[in-house]
């Protein structure tokens, strides 16, 4: 506990009392299906692969934001980037951002896939889902940073129609945000 004490510290963070610590590093010892959460001063503990994680506040963000002609948009927790890309997907511009509400999917791979399948394929973790950017064209979801784009197989990207952009994302991060379980009580 006293390596999880002082990388808290690193991070300019108050650690919490010693009975809350405690309980927490007990929730450690849960199933991987557990997902336990000590809240701090500013954000949060969490657990996930093997990690415990600090996740700071989040901002509270609005429903929808349109992309700028130039492609670059500045949220409060990052900048996203869409940029014409000879290799990238087809679109339909003009692009909105929207955030996860539940139930949405992509073309991806041939089939529609559930984001919440992909998310977890590609090991994102499950608090910051609803803040990852969803970009849409005028014909719907159109791409997930580090996740999917509606046509990656090559047969697919022939018969989309529309340029092709690439869409990237610049997450606000924090200096070192998880520490491995195992370091935690060296």
């Amino acid at each position: 506990m006293t390596r999880l004490r002082d990388w808290l510290l690193d991070l300019g963070l108050a650690p919490p009392r010693t009975r809350a610590l405690e309980v927490f590093v007990a929730q450690l010892a849960a199933g991987a299906d557990r997902q336990p959460v000590l809240a701090l001063a500013g954000g949060e503990l969490r657990r996930f692969q093997n990690r415990v994680w600090f996740v700071p506040r989040l901002p509270t963000l609005a429903s929808v934001y349109p992309v700028p002609a130039d492609g670059r948009l500045v949220l409060p927790h990052g900048v996203l980037v869409v940029r014409s890309d000879s290799d990238g997907a087809a679109a339909c511009p003009p692009f909105e951002v929207h955030f996860r509400k539940g139930g949405e999917q992509i073309d991806f791979n041939g089939h529609q896939r559930d984001l919440k399948t992909l998310f977890h394929s590609a090991g994102v973790p499950p608090w910051t889902r609803d803040y990852l950017p969803l970009v849409h064209d005028a014909r719907g979801l159109f791409a997930v940073p580090g996740v999917a784009a509606r046509d990656t197989l090559p047969e697919t990207r022939s018969q989309m129609k529309g340029d092709r952009f690439r869409v990237h994302w610049y997450p606000v991060t924090h200096r070192r945000t998880f520490i491995e379980l195992g370091e935690a009580f060296c």
